[in-house]
């Protein structure tokens, strides 16, 4: 039962308690007066009348006739005038009760007013003539007590419903930080550790502020996990020296993001190799070829951040790799641009310490395994280990391969498909770790060149063109449409970095699935790791505004950046779905899957799904399942 509803009915209690009592006692000392009352006025009437008949004659008739016309013009019970004999000379009473029908017969028999009636002798000269009797009708007494209690019973209905209505509106006043102490439990049980402002009232105050520390020590909690996490991330995942990824990460990530679905279709491959790094050992001291190492490894990793999924790793003592998505048509500009960031390192090492420096760049297409891939940039860079020049050697794409385009004709190609043939949606599906399934994941495909093109063909130069908004409306279009089928769903869509640096795409999405709900419940939309993190504002405006609708949310590409949790304690997220990069391999690394069973814990501290991405073997998915993932998806699940 509400408070509100608790406020009426002790409210209605109280006043029905006062009100049987004030009637009780008014009723009872309201009785007690007008007895006194009518019996004083019946010995004053008796009085009066008895000296009236006193002074007339004694006719019988006379006599008869005066009392009549008394009775008649007065409230009297009865009054009789009794002879010497005690015999009635004269009797005259009512037939009936004046009150019935304006009083209860039960209230009458309850209250039952006692009486007396007022005597006084009438004289004959020295003679006594007769005793006469007066009694007045207590009816009418009656009849003016029940009014008096009827209109008691309206004015304690009108104060209660009075009271009841301003209790109401003092308690939702006073309980109004009552409210967001239940959004604030209501968070807290759904993973989101936010804090609520104290109120006034002391009680809720107190409470208030223990709720907040609660928060705050979770959320302090998440964030020494956090560190911890990115700790056993530095273990796994990257080379000390250089701060790079490692070998192992790297070829993981690598092979996922030459393998993956939703992969760009071509990129490049870079190796650098420091020639003579025992002889500058020898030379300079260990402690400056470590300087030297970690600022090559410092210069490549600036090329890498001017693009979002490039990763630097460490092979070996001596060798790099880079791999930059998206880059297969422009190879000599990616060698200009490392030239010109290693030079000055080099330079700050004089004499004969000076090491020298190889590189190879290989393009790459997605339809290839990342160990033949690193095989053509391990022979690329043993070629121009043996140039006299030092140029770098550039390996071009085989000429069986697609010839490039131009920005205008991947204009062209990208629009006409889509006005044309329509935007596609291939599902895949997501399942938990006894086979049922969780979720489809639905991945746009476009018809280009008569063939069925995967998103990371054309997703790289549609972002170029900034054709990506109309991508993303018609991905969501697609889905909705999907989703007309009852039986469909959940389904879940994948939205591009873009989109949250799209303000009016945004609040589209949120108006379009509040005035679908039903629909809305069984879309699930999610956003890469880095884009979210990277626009950490953007991301949880989106996620509180698809939160309302009922839309689930969730984060895939996840692993780099998870160490920063913190920051999304609050975004209500359903799900993570952890890169395939930690994934490869990981039944053979054993700090890998320290990292993994430290994510999980964290995700499920907030309540989340953790899914793993690119599960390719039996061993990686038994492996995952001793972790704590709770689904996975990836070849070994295949399409849905």
């Amino acid at each position: 039962m509400s408070l509100t509803k608790q406020l009426w009915l002790a409210i209605l209690i109280t006043m029905a308690l006062y009100l049987v009592g004030s009637i009780v006692i008014s009723t009872l000392s309201a009785t007690r007066y007008l007895e006194q009352e009518l019996r004083v006025k019946n010995m004053d009437n008796a009085s009066s009348l008895a000296l009236s008949m006193t002074q007339l004659e004694k006719d019988p008739v006379l006599i008869e006739l005066m009392l009549a016309a008394q009775f008649d013009t007065g409230h009297y019970e009865r009054i009789r005038l009794i002879g010497p004999d005690g015999e009635a000379m004269v009797d005259r009473q009512h037939a009936s009760e004046p009150y019935e029908g304006r009083v209860p017969a039960w209230f009458a028999d309850l209250v039952d007013m006692d009486v007396q009636a007022g005597t006084a002798l009438v004289q004959d000269g020295w003679r006594q003539y007769g005793t006469l009797e007066v009694k007045s009708h207590a009816g009418y007494a009656l009849e003016s007590l029940w009014g008096g209690i009827i209109q008691l019973v309206g004015w304690f209905l009108a104060l209660a419903i009075t009271a009841g209505l301003l209790g109401t509106w003092l308690l939702h006043r006073i309980t109004r930080p009552l409210d967001d102490v239940v959004d604030q439990a209501e968070a807290i049980g759904d993973g989101r550790f936010v804090t609520s402002q104290e109120p006034r009232t002391l009680e809720f105050q107190s409470l208030v502020r223990a709720m907040n520390r609660l928060s705050g020590r979770i959320r302090d909690m998440l964030r020494e996990e956090g560190r911890k996490l990115h700790g056993l991330r530095l273990q796994a995942q990257l080379d000390p020296v250089s701060a790079t990824a490692n070998r192992d990460y790297f070829l993981n990530h690598l092979d996922a993001m030459v393998t993956g679905e939703d992969s760009d279709s071509r990129g490049a491959l870079l190796l650098l190799r420091v020639s003579d790094l025992e002889t500058m050992n020898q030379m300079a001291g260990r402690p400056q070829t470590d300087a030297l190492l970690r600022d090559l490894a410092g210069a490549l990793q600036q090329v890498a951040d001017e693009h979002p999924r490039a990763l630097v790793g460490r092979l070996n003592g001596s060798d790099f790799a880079l791999i930059m998505p998206g880059m297969d048509e422009e190879l000599g500009k990616l060698d200009s641009i490392v030239q010109s960031r290693i030079t000055p390192v080099l330079k700050t090492i004089d004499g004969d310490a000076r090491p020298g420096v190889a590189m190879g760049i290989v393009p790459y297409q997605n339809d290839q395994s990342g160990g033949a891939l690193l095989a053509q940039a391990d022979n690329a860079l043993a070629v121009a280990e043996q140039r006299a020049d030092g140029n770098t050697e550039i390996v071009q794409a085989p000429a069986e391969t697609e010839s490039p385009r131009a920005a205008v004709e991947w204009r062209r190609l990208i629009e006409q498909a889509l006005d044309t043939h329509g935007l596609e949606l291939a599902e895949f599906r997501i399942i938990n770790l006894h086979g049922e399934t969780l979720h489809h994941e639905a991945l746009a495909r476009l018809t280009m060149d008569g063939s069925l093109r995967t998103a990371g063909y054309f997703i790289p130069w549609a972002a170029r063109l900034g054709l990506l908004s109309r991508i993303d409306r018609d991905v969501v279009n697609a889905a909705l449409k999907r989703l007309q089928d009852p039986a469909v769903g959940p389904l879940a869509i994948n939205l591009s970095p873009q989109a949250l640096e799209d303000p009016a795409f945004c609040l589209e999405l949120a108006r379009r699935l509040a005035a679908e709900p039903n629909k809305a419940s069984r879309l699930l939309v999610e956003i890469p790791e880095h884009a979210a993190l990277r626009h950490i504002e953007s991301f949880r405006s989106l996620c509180l505004s698809l939160r309302l609708s009922g839309c689930r949310l969730g984060m895939e590409h996840v692993g780099p950046d998870f160490h920063r949790i913190a920051d999304l304690h609050d975004l209500g997220l359903h799900y993570i779905k952890v890169a395939a990069s930690q994934i490869r391999n990981i039944e053979d690394n054993m700090a890998q899957q320290n990292f993994l069973r430290g994510l999980c814990t964290v995700g499920h501290a907030i309540n989340l799904t953790v899914i793993a991405e690119g599960v390719r073997t039996a061993g990686e998915r038994d492996c995952i399942r001793e972790l704590g993932v709770d689904g996975y998806t990836g070849p070994l699940v295949g399409p849905a």
